[in-house]
Formats: C-alpha cells, structure tokens, sequence
C-alpha cells in the first residue's frame, strides 16, 4: 500500500492503516518513515479521486441512498462509512482494486472489489486480475489491465450503480449492482459492439477528462467524461458522444494523459513504451480517427511517467524530468506552431525555461567543482606540425598494422590496406561520462568506408569521413587512457587539424554540443545555500567557447534569435564587457549581449551597439534577454521589461562561433561580473514568455533555493500535479521532490517506486 502524505503532522497512523502510510506538513525537508502495517506494498496504480473537483463539485455523494452498495454492511470488502468520501485514495493491484477514505485520518478501507476467477463470462465477478492503472471523475471510477480476463476497461459508475466492460472485440454490462461486485454472475452476456469496443485488449493506462458542453448522462445527471486509453496496440479515445476514436499506428503506447492547451482546448498525450516519442492530439479534433494532426516530441530517453496542471507537462525519464510550458494555442500540433518553454532537472543541473528551437544551454550545473579547460586540447596537429604531434605525443600504428598510417608533408594520410588498421595515442586519463569533441578535416576521400575511432579498445564508433571540416561530440562508456583511429579497409583520406578535447561545461538542450574551458573559470553558489552555480572569473585567457559551425544558422543572419542569461557584477571602469557573443572577430557581424562601459544592456554589434539606458551593475542578479527577428529589430530585456526596441543593420556572416565571457573582437572580457543559465535559440520569444521566464528563474537565485531531484537519481519513477496549489510531485529512489516552477520547495526520503497521486495537499505515494 501507498505512503499517504496529509496536511498535519500531528495525524497519528494507525494498525488500521493498510500498507506503509505517513502524515507530514508539506514545509522543509521531511523524512517519511514506512509504516510496517498488514499488507505489501504491491500497487500498481494510485489515484487521489477528489470529488471536490467533479463537475457538480461531489453533490452526487449525497443521492446514492437508493444503490445497492449504499446500505452493504460492514464486512472485509467494506468499511461502516456508507456515503462515499468527499477524498478516495484509490489503490489498484494486480489482484485487487481498494477505495480507502481520505476524509478519515487513519485512511480506513472504505470499498474493496475482490478480483473473482476468469472462467466463463457468468462465472466472474465485477473486477477479475492483472490491474494496471485507474482514474476517476463525476461518479465514474476506470480500472484498466493489462493481461488476462481484466484485459480492457471497467469503468464503474457509483450513481447509476452499474459498471461496463470492453475490450477490442467485447462489451460486456454488469446490471447486478455495485454491492454484488464480487459475486460471480453480474455480467450478462457478451455483446458484439463494434463502435464501442476499442483498439486492443492489453491496456497499460487511463485518463478522463469532461470537455466543455459535454452531454449530460440521463442516468447520473452528470455530464459524460471523455476516457482515453493506452494500449500495447496503439490510442483509443471514448468521447462523451459515446464514438470511440482509435489510432491507427499499432504501436504500444504505455502512457496516456489529457492535458489543457492555452485557450481551454483539451489535448490527449500518450507517449511510446519502446522509445522516447510523446505524441498529442486535441480531443476536439477527433472525428473517425486520429488523422495526422499530431506533433511528436523526440526524447533522449523513454519516458517513464507524465503528468499534467492547465498548460503545463511534465514528462520523466532515466534521466530527469522535462517541463513544458505551452505557449500559444497552435491550430494543429505542428512544429512550426510551438512557441513552448521547456525545462529539464535532474539531481545535478536545471537549465531553466528553452525557449523554442532551442540551439544551447549552458551554465545550469550544481557543482561547485572550478572549470581548469583543455584549451586546444589533447591532441593537436595543422598542416606544419600534425606529423611532429604524431611523434612527440607517442602516436604508434599498433602491432599489426604497418602501411596503414602515414605521414606528409604535415598531414596524417592513410594507406591502402585490405583490412582495419589503428593508430594509438595516450591521452591524460579519461573518465566515462566525460564528453570529448574531436574537430579534424578531411580531404581527398575516397572509398566507401568511414574512418573510426575507440576508446580504451571498448566503446566506437564511425566519424564523419567526407571531405570538409567537422565536429564530432562523443559521451564516453569508458574510463582510461589509450585512444586509437581505425583504418578501414578499401579507404583513404587526408586528415589535417585534429584535435581531441574536453568539454567543460555541457549543453542541457538536447543538442549535446558543450563548451570548452580555456584557462580557469571559478564556479560558486549563485547566493548563499543555493544549488545553482554562478560562472566567473573570466578573462582574455580564461573563456568558455564553441566552435563555428556547431549552432544553428539563424544565430549569424538577422534571426530570429534569442539570446539570454543571468548576470551579476560591476562596471570594469568605462570599458564594455561581454556576456555572450556569437560570431567572428569583425565588426558588424558579430550577435550576443555585453555591458556598455556604463554598465547599460546592449547588444553585441561592434560598430554603434544598440545600447540600452538600463544599467544592470548593481551587483545584484539581472536575466538579460537579447531578441532579433528577421527584421533585424533587436529588443533587449532587463528582468523581463523591454528596455531597448529599435531596428538596425546588421551584416551577415558565416561565423557561428559562441564565446562567454570573452569577445576579442572587441577585446572585452567580463572582468567583473557572474553568469549563470545562458540559453541561444533560433526562436524570437514574445515579452509575455520573457517575463514568464524572469519570474519562475528568480526564485533560483534566492539564498538555500534549491533546483534540482532530491538524492542522487535521475530516474523518474512517478509524477503527479496537485491542481489546488500548483505543486509538481516528483518520485526517485532518492525520495519524493516537491516543486513549484523551478524551485524545489521540500522533499521526503523515502523511495517512489510506482505511483503518485495527489488532491488538495493530499498525497498518497507508492
């Protein structure tokens, strides 16, 4: 059974109390201890059903004196409270289903439905075996399973006291009454119903909602909800009409929940159980099938759980949490429509808000451990010196391979061989979980074959072989020292200008193309007990940097662009400093923010810089914003208020280069000042999300704010909104991490291993 959390820690559990159950306030940091009480932990599923929040506000409690579970008497499958709870914690196992009462501090069994043998159809009861999830909403509570005869969907209605079952080639009615629900013999016959069945029997998840002018239920005086289904075999959708709406893709879909769209349009989620696709789909849309008016939000990692408050999505993974903001309300689910905010946290780093085509994240780390960077790295070698390197950096073609490797002229040429041949190199240790970028360029390429790399003869893998320069971020498995090239068969190349070095400070956005460290940059907290981390320290010879050709294009032409960070410090006399600065070293054609030698925003343009008249050098913490859209109108803004908003010119170029805190375009180091959560998109954000952003970031830069998952797993194993204080729950193995926004407001220690729910500060965990 579940950890209950209530609202007062002065609530005592009791023996009566199934499963682990703890009381506690919801401020600070609390450690829930289990409760040993009289039976396992072996939930499946969890749902706080709040009837507080049914369309009639729970009135239809008080009408139900006429059913037939109303007048049951006390026994094991029911509790002595006869009117339904105003709270149910609703707790479904693989073999059985239990309503206990939340109004009760000791959380009592209220209902229980004990799952029968799956014989025959008149030979089961109500509720059979292999419970997967349930929901609840305006009377009606939806058990779905996942294998054998609870296959489907039992949507169990309290005011009309009946229950319907349906699976993808039956529907079934029991018409026995809900205080016979576990006598065999309600369900009379199977019914052949092909606009009611759904897309397959296995069902893996539930979700209803009630849309806007639903029709009113006859039976219940209730308006209808809307249910949707996950199945292994694809999405289906019974709206309130009564037509169910199936997908057509066949794929097992292990999630499902309907969130709100800006402007109150209800939109299905559902996301993939084989990859990291979420897929949408607005209810209103649905005609006799899903149609292709969906978008499809690719992740880097399955994901586990979902869940949902107005026009926010949470989705979690193995490896954190992403929050989604919506922005306007799109007329499809198309890429082109977003405008969306998203997040990611984890235990170690929170990026705040992206905004759109997200390009970079940067600066979002928690620990406090001083950049010393690579610089021009491990290995370097150009046209006068590749073939020194080789030789004074202990290059070796390895036993085995003569002829496979040579050197000319200063440049690494490879032989004609007829099968792989390596190269080696021992670099400075290596660690796995490091990232490297090796740069390099080919020329004279031929044959079909790429050339590869290895680390520590275990993890490889192909590099990019044509001929041109390129940029290649490998995450490493590995931990040594040894790093080899691998001649395939049937190619050969030229390879100049090789470098391997470490990335410093990663990119969040998803896009994996981090920043190397040159010189030392001094990480501390952003204020006293904070997690975030604040970057300094800079200099002409201590910079973050990313080569040209690894952003996207917008960020050298006149957009769109977005550009923003967190900055705190001084003037440095009358000079300008550089906060972020996109492109070459020539006037005109360079993109970012710096500070005007007064210490004014202005923006990155080398010849008349648009500066702003506000100063932000007050040594205290400022979001930056710097837009440009394709009109080259360039808006700058200071803790979300627009202080700057005029069109200029600004030259095309074909840099991409990204510096932070160093130009030497303009030779202005931020000698005196922090930077923290710097974000480059190719996506203009509207003022209204720039100050959406300003506000949910600040609370980051308060003293003892915390950011990230409590403990030290990313693994999101449960997530669930409290719609009535806007309190995302977030479960690990570490613990249960509250959020507000950004801020991690308090946390338990005791691990989630599958469910949330929570209502009204009411949570119960399991």
């Amino acid at each position: 059974m579940p950890n209950l959390v209530g609202i007062g820690n002065s609530q005592v559990p009791t023996n009566a109390m199934l499963g682990g159950l703890a009381y506690q306030d919801s401020v600070g940091e609390i450690n829930i201890d289990k409760i040993k009480a009289r039976t396992g932990n072996n939930a499946t599923d969890i749902f706080v059903y709040d009837t507080r929040n049914d369309s009639d506000g729970g009135a239809w409690r008080h009408r139900t004196q006429n059913t037939s579970w109303y007048n049951e008497g006390v026994s094991k499958s029911r509790g002595a409270r006869k009117k339904f709870p105003v709270v149910a914690v609703i707790v479904i196992e693989s073999q059985n289903l239990t309503i206990y009462d939340g109004d009760d501090p000791n959380l009592p069994m209220w209902m229980d439905f004990d799952y029968g043998s799956p014989n025959s159809i008149t030979n089961i009861t109500m509720l059979y075996a292999n419970g997967k999830a349930v929901s609840a909403l305006n009377g009606v509570i939806c058990s779905v399973g996942e294998a054998g005869w609870n296959d489907g969907l039992t949507a169990i209605d309290f005011i009309a006291d009946n229950a319907k079952w349906r699976n993808s080639s039956y529907i079934a009615n029991w018409t026995n009454g809900i205080g016979n629900r576990n006598i065999a013999g309600g369900y009379g016959s199977f019914i052949t119903a092909p606009d009611e069945i759904i897309v397959a029997a296995q069902v893996n998840d539930v979700a209803m909602t009630v849309l806007p002018n639903a029709p009113i239920n006859d039976s219940t005086g209730l308006p209808i909800p809307t249910i949707a289904l996950a199945t292994d075999h694809g999405v289906s959708v019974i709206l309130d009409n009564g037509t169910v709406v199936d997908s057509t893709d066949g794929l097992n879909w292990s999630l499902v929940n309907i969130s709100e769209a800006n402007g109150g349009r209800k939109v299905v989620n559902y996301i993939f159980s084989g990859g990291g696709t979420v897929r949408h789909k607005f209810i209103d849309n649905m005609s006799v099938n899903f149609g292709t008016d969906y978008e499809d939000y690719p992740h880097t990692s399955a994901s586990t759980s979902v869940a949902s408050n107005g026009n926010s999505d949470v989705y979690g993974h193995s490896s954190g949490m992403v929050i989604y903001k919506r922005g306007n309300d799109p007329g499809s689910y198309n890429n082109a429509d977003f405008d969306d905010l998203k997040a990611k946290v984890t235990s170690s780093f929170n990026t705040g808000y992206m905004y759109g085509d997200i390009e970079g994240a940067f600066l979002s780390s928690t620990d406090t451990t001083n950049i010393t960077g690579s610089g021009d790295g491990y290995v370097t070698g150009n046209d006068s010196t590749f073939g020194a390197a080789i030789t004074s950096l202990n290059w070796s073609e390895r036993s085995g391979s003569s002829g496979g490797w040579n050197v000319s002229g200063g440049v690494l040429k490879t032989g004609s061989v007829s099968s792989g041949e390596y190269l080696d190199i021992t670099l400075s240790s290596y660690t796995s979980g490091q990232t490297h970028l090796i740069s390099y360029t080919v020329s004279n390429k031929t044959g079909s074959n790429p050339i590869r790399w290895r680390y520590n003869n275990g993890q490889m893998g192909s590099l990019p072989s044509s001929n041109g320069t390129h940029y290649y971020y490998i995450t490493l498995t590995e931990t040594g020292t040894l790093f080899s090239l691998l001649n395939d068969a049937n190619m050969s190349c030229d390879i100049d200008n090789f470098k391997i070095q470490l990335i410093s400070d990663d990119d969040r956005s998803g896009n994996g193309k981090g920043l190397i460290g040159y010189g030392t940059i001094t990480k501390t907290a952003v204020a006293t007990g904070a997690e975030l981390v604040a970057y300094s320290g800079f200099s002409g010879s201590n910079y973050l940097q990313m080569a040209s050709g690894n952003i996207g294009s917008n960020t050298s032409v006149n957009g769109p662009l977005t550009i923003m960070c967190w900055f705190k410090g001084t003037t440095n006399g009358s000079d300008s400093q550089t906060l972020i600065m996109i492109g070459p070293g020539s006037q005109h054609e360079a993109r970012g923010l710096l500070l005007g030698g007064g210490g004014e925003l202005a923006f990155i343009k080398w010849n008349n810089d648009p500066v702003s008249s506000t100063v932000v050098t007050d040594n205290q913490w400022h979001h930056c914003v710097a837009t440009v859209d394709s009109s080259s109108t360039v808006k700058l803004y200071v803790d979300g208020n627009l202080v700057y908003n005029q069109t200029t010119t600004l030259a095309t170029s074909s840099s991409t280069q990204v510096r932070i805190g160093y130009s030497n375009g303009n030779n202005a180091p931020l000698v005196n000042g922090s930077l923290a959560l710097c974000r480059i998109s190719n996506s203009v954000a509207s003022s209204e999300q720039i100050k959406k952003i300003y506000d949910d970031e600040k609370c980051l830069y308060h003293e003892n704010a915390k950011c990230t998952l409590y403990g030290t797993s990313d693994a999101i194993t449960a997530l669930a909104f409290d719609d009535s204080n806007d309190v995302l729950h977030a479960g690990t193995s570490s613990g249960r991490s509250e959020f507000q926004g950004l801020n991690r407001i308090n946390n338990t220690t005791t691990a989630v291993t599958t469910a949330i729910s929570a209502s009204n500060e009411l949570v119960a965990e399991q």
